[in-house]
Order: C-alpha cells, then sequence, then structure tokens
C-alpha cells in the first residue's frame, strides 16, 4: 500500500510543473447503497492543444451498505435470517478523460469526464443485527472470506461525470460509478431479498466539490 502512495506521489510531482497541468482537491458525499464520502484529488493533463484533457485520480472513499438476507424454509415460505451493515473503506484509482468546453470569458469551463476506475478495498466491518430485536449481534471483518458475504477486495468498473470549474478555481459537479465485478458472493443463500441485489456490484454516485490549484 505504501508503494502505491509513493507512486501516486511521484506522480503529481512529476507533472505538475507543467503549465497545462492542474490539480484538483475534492471532497464528495456520495451515495452507494447509503449515504457515505469520498476524498482524494486528480490531475488534469492538457492532450496538446485539443480539446481533450487526461484525468487521473487517488481517492479515499467509505462505501456504506445495507440489506437484508432471507432463507426459504422447508414450507416454501421465505423467512428473514439477518439484516447487515457494511462500512469499508476503498481506495479509488479513476483514469477517466475529459472533454473541455470553455467560455469565451473562460470564467466557466464545463467538463465530460469518462473512463475506467480501479479500486482496492483497505478495510471493513460488517454488523449482523437480529431482525426481530434490531440489535447487533455479531461484529466480522468484511473482506474475511469466512464472512457472511464473502466481499471481493478488488473492483473495477466505468466513471462518468461532469464538472463546472468556475473562475479558474472552483470546482462543482457530479459522477456516476458502475462497477463491473460483482463484488458479493450469495450462491449460498436460497433466497434474498431485492436490497442485497445491487449490492452486488459498485453503483455509486456523488457530488464533486473542491479547489483547483
Amino acid at each position: 500500500m505504501k508503494k502505491i502512495y509513493l507512486f501516486a506521489i511521484l506522480m503529481v510531482a512529476s507533472i505538475a510543473a507543467s503549465a497545462q497541468t492542474h490539480v484538483n482537491i475534492i471532497a464528495a458525499p456520495q451515495v452507494n447503497t447509503r449515504f457515505s464520502v469520498r476524498a482524494g484529488a486528480d490531475v488534469d493533463i492538457s492532450i496538446g492543444h485539443s480539446k481533450f484533457s487526461f484525468v487521473p485520480g487517488l481517492y479515499w472513499s467509505l462505501r456504506n451498505g445495507g440489506y437484508t438476507l432471507d432463507e426459504r424454509t422447508e414450507g416454501g415460505e421465505s423467512q428473514r435470517v439477518f439484516e447487515i451493515d457494511d462500512k469499508t473503506h476503498w481506495l479509488t484509482l479513476p483514469l477517466r478523460f475529459a472533454f473541455n468546453i470553455k467560455k469565451e470569458s473562460e470564467k466557466l469551463q464545463t467538463q465530460i469526464l469518462f473512463g475506467p476506475y480501479v479500486a482496492f478495498g483497505l478495510a471493513g466491518t460488517s454488523s449482523i443485527k437480529d431482525p426481530q430485536t434490531g440489535k447487533e449481534t455479531k461484529s466480522v471483518d468484511t473482506f474475511d472470506k469466512e464472512g457472511y458475504n464473502n466481499i471481493s477486495r478488488i473492483d473495477a468498473g466505468l466513471n462518468v461525470g461532469v464538472n463546472f470549474i468556475i473562475k479558474k478555481h472552483f470546482v462543482v459537479g457530479a459522477f456516476g460509478e458502475l462497477g463491473f465485478i460483482p463484488m458479493s458472493d450469495f450462491s449460498h443463500y436460497t433466497v434474498w431479498t431485492i436490497f442485497a441485489t445491487p449490492f452486488s456490484i459498485n453503483l455509486g454516485a456523488g457530488l464533486n466539490l473542491g479547489y483547483r490549484f
């Protein structure tokens, strides 16, 4: 993990001197299956004199998940077994391209961003609750292979978004993420509720609020 941070620092330092390069510091409220947050930075690198730029980034994100799991009884009825609340910490590397639209005054710049992302699970806790009492019965490591849902530490998918650069420095925008890798294995349950289905992949959206240097 230290090598990843070191690589990111060296990458930013090596290109920050370029006149066509900007660094954006971003804090973002986001929603996965529940409200969460992310914070980090990306580097906007112009591609020649075109309207395109390459925008790699490095973000810490907190993904909060919540769902219920059911099992079918011998009589064929669905019975709720337990409820799970997940809090997982991720290191996300979006590798996006941007199409830049500038106004003549250059007081407002619009960016349309698209590209892949890769994310690595750092740590997480799953709280299991009794559906009858609502009390926590057990807390386990979310990424434990012996855990209840065996969440993958590796995630990858598509990130799209739009940013508005106001007066060359203030960043306001929105983004969305669609994961391509199933995050959880529910195959060992006979029935799962609709609340569990979206958690099998990463579905996220949020706002970008930040400052450009």
